[in-house]
């Protein structure tokens, strides 16, 4: 009876223990973002999903200690542009994912695109300068381009920077995972492949509505502690062309409302030659996006940028290699493809760089 007494106690200090890190994680978020999370997202930052596309609620605020967000009336992070747009203006249009958005940026004007406006801006003080930081995170080439087209004669672009790669790397390898287990998937399996879905998403719940689960998680981020184990993996032929055609989408959009295309290396902590061990540090939650190995995550994004340099080859267009730019160090990186601080400014300096050799503002 002792036993089973002590056995009840020590259940109910380790619950008590559990919901007193999960308080203070939830306090630690919300001091950190100036709001509480819902199903792995800051409530209020977004509106309502609609299908695939995930959209920022126009006129949003975040102000926490650590990060300060807002989002102007076209549902784009930073500052509302100047209406109508100045005789002397020079617009950058930045599109991408989370890695445009640039989470671990603690205001909207750290981030790369916001920096590339401001060092343009110092070079031509003639010139009105804006960025349209429209990086989504979640989204992939074909909606960013829904929104060029959208917004593109309110907002009059002179530049698209086209910053994509993760997200649609990410719906590829699942539309190819999906391929492949219909092909071989036999009679009778389809049960055990609906308990493990169904395992997946409890597990994706646990992380997301559990403030402990998401803050150990961010951590677990920064690679240093990844453990989780993929097989290898490449992109197929039928997925590169896929991958070309969208991009090849993209600048012809961008031509066709008169603005000139940009396209960027998408940028990796890993090194190019990183294999074993040293791989698994810097690579870290990149892995976890698109289920392979962390060599092969590192092959996939380099098959990624010499696609899009060659459609920019084709297209006749600019190449910016940030790839090659930002330094593997830890001091420019938040995890494997979120830029810290640093890492954001080589960026903005980077495509700055190019833009100013093109002479686009002259």
């Amino acid at each position: 009876m002792n036993r089973l007494k002590k056995t009840i106690f020590a259940l109910i200090l380790c619950v008590v223990f559990f919901v007193f890190l999960n308080l203070l994680a939830f306090g630690i978020e919300y001091l950190d973002y100036g709001t509480y999370w819902s199903q792995g997202q800051p409530v209020g930052l977004y509106e309502s999903r609609s299908g695939d596309r995930p959209r920022l609620k126009k006129g949003a605020r975040l102000n926490g200690i650590k990060y300060s967000v807002s989002i102007n009336s076209m549902g784009f992070r930073g500052a509302e542009l100047q209406q109508p747009k100045p005789s002397n203006g020079f617009r950058i249009w930045c599109i991408g994912g989370s890695t445009t958005f640039d989470i671990y940026a603690p205001s909207d004007e750290k981030t790369w695109c916001a920096q590339l406006a401001s060092i343009l801006q110092e070079k031509y003080p003639n010139r009105v300068v804006e960025s349209i930081n429209a990086g989504i995170p979640g989204e992939i080439i074909r909606g960013s381009m829904d929104d060029v087209e959208a917004h593109a004669q309110a907002v009059q672009p002179d530049v698209v920077i086209l910053y994509h790669g993760p997200n649609d790397l990410q719906k590829i390898f699942s539309e190819q995972k999906m391929f492949t287990n219909r092909q071989i998937q036999r009679p009778g399996e389809r049960h055990s492949q609906k308990q493990m879905e169904d395992g997946f998403s409890i597990g994706k719940v646990l992380m997301y509505d559990i403030a402990l689960f998401r803050v150990v998680g961010r951590w677990l981020q920064t690679g240093q502690h990844m453990q989780l184990s993929f097989p290898a993996g490449s992109l197929h032929v039928q997925s590169q062309r896929t991958l070309e055609r969208e991009l090849s989408y993209a600048v012809d959009i961008t031509r066709k409302v008169g603005a000139t295309p940009i396209a960027v290396s998408h940028a990796l902590r890993a090194e190019e030659n990183a294999t074993g061990e040293k791989a698994r540090l810097q690579v870290g939650e990149a892995t976890m996006l698109l289920q392979v190995n962390p060599e092969s995550t590192i092959q996939v994004y380099r098959t990624y940028n010499q696609i899009l340099n060659r459609v920019a080859q084709q297209k006749n267009i600019s190449y910016v290699d940030v790839r090659s730019e930002v330094p593997s160090d830890s001091m420019y990186w938040g995890d494997a493809t979120h830029f810290l601080e640093p890492g954001s400014k080589i960026t903005a300096q980077t495509i700055a760089q190019e833009i100013i050799q093109k002479r686009l503002l002259e």
